[in-house]
């Protein structure tokens, strides 16, 4: 199989998804420490300003033919979505997704310390089963063409090629986010690099076209990128469950082309729009739009609201105390990572900036050549990805009133170790 199977059906059309927001937010609400639920609301408000999938929710399509009893999380983003967007400036509890964890990620314990990337992908893999909800027995294809996966879905291809005859054989994979080895990487663009690196598969390979067990190759490309692109860093190193300590570098616009099937062709650029970066102390990073021209942005950690120019590079090892940003000269900024999230910005139609690039599904060769254009890339907005603190004297008050230490001061401790493995997608 030299392509991707065409779906039987679109599920979602994609003319109805739109990258850019349609309405201008100020400022909007934070939210509120229900007990260590940090990465519980820092994925939450990196989901909230993803701009293709807040404007669906703002429209309250889903709600109005969602049939579903119980818990819903496209009902549950939604109503979130515009809560948080209808309170400008405030702190609102996300009570529904916490109440909820249960139904997101069977083992998640309320009050518990969890990991983030985790919390991601449960999120937004029950944000793809409430889009599947009456489609179960489609086809995975089809099932790629819903709301979701074109948001934030691709496609894989996994290529074993004979170095005898030279013949190959290709598969395809549905992916929500890469996950990327730093082991050996000073950079998100020598990840990259690494993840696409063919793989030599000596004398283990039994070839359709030789009939012989030989020797062959291996690589991973991205064969359908997404339009809104997730990377996640692995802190860990697979085999000795060793901490990953170093400097990660990474760029605010990347071309992702040569790590593609097609790497010849037109670059496809994508811009940063959110960093999640988890060690105890939370820190999130959102484009600020008035900024954007200037390369500036907003970072803002738990603790505080600072605004600095974009963080450029970041250390993989965790801890329990981190220092004002701004205590820092502008050079030496630098975050505590535990793990981390890249979200980057959808691609946008060059011809039809407002409409989400269908995924080649089921496209004429006009409609491909249009896709296949440079592509351009807004980061328009500037939203509050932190929790806002409130002042010496409420907490004093808070913490006579309290029978336990507030939640966000018991999640400064480290957080626990934990062993990651890497998963192809």
């Amino acid at each position: 199989m030299s392509d991707i199977k065409p779906p039987e059906k679109i599920l979602f059309p994609p003319e109805k998804i739109y990258l850019k927001w349609r309405n201008m937010w100020a400022i909007e609400a934070g939210l509120r420490n229900l007990g260590n639920t940090c990465y519980m609301k820092s994925v939450l408000q990196c989901l909230t300003y993803t701009a293709p999938l807040a404007n669906y929710l703002l429209t309250r399509e889903h709600s109005k033919t969602c049939a579903q009893r119980g818990f819903c999380m496209m009902c549950v983003m939604q109503n979130h979505i515009t809560e948080v967007l209808g309170h400008p400036e405030r702190v609102i509890k996300p009570l529904a997704v916490y109440y909820g964890l249960h139904n997101i990620a069977g083992h998640f314990i309320q009050g518990r310390q969890e990991d983030a990337h985790e919390f991601l992908r449960y999120a937004i893999d029950a944000l793809q089963q409430a889009c599947l909800r009456d489609y179960d027995s489609l086809d995975i294809n089809t099932k790629g063409t819903s709301l979701i996966h074109q948001i934030f879905g691709g496609y894989l291809r996994s290529q074993v090629k004979c170095l005898n005859c030279s013949g190959e054989s290709n598969t395809f994979d549905q992916f929500m986010d890469l996950q990327l080895d730093i082991k050996n990487s000073k950079s998100i663009i020598e990840a990259l690099k690494e993840y696409v690196k063919p793989e030599v598969l000596e004398l283990c390979y039994k070839c359709s076209k030789c009939n012989e067990t030989v020797t062959a190759t291996k690589t991973f490309s991205i064969k359908r990128p997404p339009n809104v692109l997730t990377l996640c860093l692995n802190r860990f190193d697979v085999f000795s469950a060793n901490k990953i300590s170093k400097m990660v570098a990474y760029p605010e616009f990347i071309d992702i082309r040569p790590y593609t099937s097609e790497p010849k062709e037109e670059p496809i650029t994508y811009g940063l729009h959110a960093v999640l970066v988890h060690a105890g102390t939370t820190c999130c990073y959102v484009k600020n739009k008035k900024e954007e021209s200037k390369g500036k942005g907003l970072k803002r950690p738990f603790s505080e609201i600072t605004t600095s120019t974009t963080p450029s590079t970041f250390p993989t090892a965790s801890s329990s105390a981190q220092k004002p940003i701004n205590s820092q000269p502008e050079s030496k900024k630098r975050f505590k990572l535990d793990r981390s999230c890249l979200f980057k910005t959808p691609r946008i139609n060059e011809k039809a900036d407002n409409t989400l690039i269908p995924n080649n599904m089921a496209t004429s060769s006009t409609q491909q050549a249009n896709i296949i254009q440079p592509a351009r890339f807004m980061i328009q907005f500037a939203k509050p990805v932190f929790q806002i603190s409130e002042n010496t004297h409420e907490r004093d008050e808070k913490k006579k009133s309290l029978k336990r230490p507030l939640a966000d001061e018991k999640e400064s401790e480290e957080m626990p170790k934990k062993k990651m493995f890497l998963t192809r997608l």
